[in-house]
C-alpha cells in the first residue's frame, strides 16, 4: 500500500511540471483584425528626388481579433489571415466636401520605403498606386496589408498644392469610420529629409 503511494506520488512529480509546461505553452494568437479607426495627415518632405506636392500619411488603428489557440501560438505574428470585414470604399474630401480620392497618388511596395527626420529617426512607410489600390491590398490581403504590417503608416501625395483634403472616411457593408484631417504638420518631428532606402 505504501509502495502503491510512493509510486502516485513520482507520477505526479514527473507529470505535472509536464502539464504545466503544455498549459503555459497553449496560447492565443490572434487571426485576424478589425479597423477601429483612420487618420491622413499632413507631412513635409524634403527629398527633391521624390514627387512633387503635398504629402500625407495614412494610418489605421486596428484590434487583432478571432483567436485560435495552438503549441506556442502567441509567439506568431497576429493578423495574418487579415481584416474581418471586406473595405468597400476609401474616400478623401476637401473642405467643400468634393471628392478628391483619386487626387491622392503613391507608388507600389511590397516592402516599406525607409526615411529619415530631421531628428535622425528612421521612420517607414508603404504606398500604393492610390487609395483604390490600397483597398484591394487590404482586401487581398497582400503582404504589405496583413499582421502587424498594416500597422505601418501608408505614404501619398497630392500634386496642385493648392488642393487641401479636410476629411477622410472609410466605408463597409454596415457602416462608415470619417475623420477631420489636420494639415499642419509638425515642422520638426514629422520633415523627412531624404529616403535612405526604397524597394
Amino acid at each position: 500500500m505504501r509502495q502503491t503511494a510512493v509510486n502516485h506520488l513520482i507520477r505526479i512529480i514527473v507529470f505535472a511540471p509536464i502539464v504545466i509546461i503544455l498549459f503555459l505553452c497553449w496560447q492565443p494568437n490572434n487571426r485576424n483584425y478589425k479597423i477601429l479607426d483612420v487618420s491622413l495627415d499632413s507631412i513635409v518632405i524634403t527629398d527633391t528626388t521624390l514627387p512633387s506636392g503635398n504629402y500625407y500619411t495614412l494610418h489605421f488603428t486596428v484590434q487583432f481579433c478571432n483567436p485560435s489557440y495552438g503549441f506556442l501560438a502567441g509567439g506568431v505574428e497576429p493578423g495574418l489571415d487579415g481584416i474581418t470585414e471586406m473595405l468597400n470604399s476609401l474616400y478623401v474630401y476637401d473642405i467643400q466636401g468634393q471628392d478628391i480620392t483619386q487626387q491622392l497618388k503613391g507608388w507600389n511596395t511590397t516592402t516599406p520605403d525607409v526615411f529619415i527626420n530631421k531628428k535622425g529617426v528612421k521612420r517607414q512607410f508603404y504606398s500604393h498606386d492610390n487609395l483604390d489600390s490600397l483597398v484591394n491590398d487590404i482586401n487581398s490581403n497582400v503582404r504589405s496589408a496583413r499582421g502587424n504590417k498594416i500597422q505601418i503608416n501608408r505614404l501619398f501625395y497630392i500634386e496642385d498644392k493648392k488642393l487641401m483634403p479636410s476629411s477622410v472616411q472609410v466605408d463597409f457593408i454596415n457602416y462608415s469610420i470619417a475623420r477631420y484631417i489636420s494639415n499642419i504638420s509638425d515642422g520638426y518631428n514629422d520633415t523627412l529629409t531624404k529616403r535612405i532606402k526604397m524597394y
